[in-house]
């Protein structure tokens, strides 16, 4: 029971991660037109 919860709440964290570094890849991007 505390096992499953606790994959499911891996999963959500990986998946919040993946989504946090996707975003800091957009911002660095954007950073970097306007600097040009």
């Amino acid at each position: 029971m505390i096992g499953e919860i606790k994959s499911e709440n891996d999963k959500q964290i990986s998946s919040l991660k993946e989504i946090i570094e996707q975003k800091d890849e957009k911002i660095n991007s954007f950073e970097n037109k306007i600097k040009e």
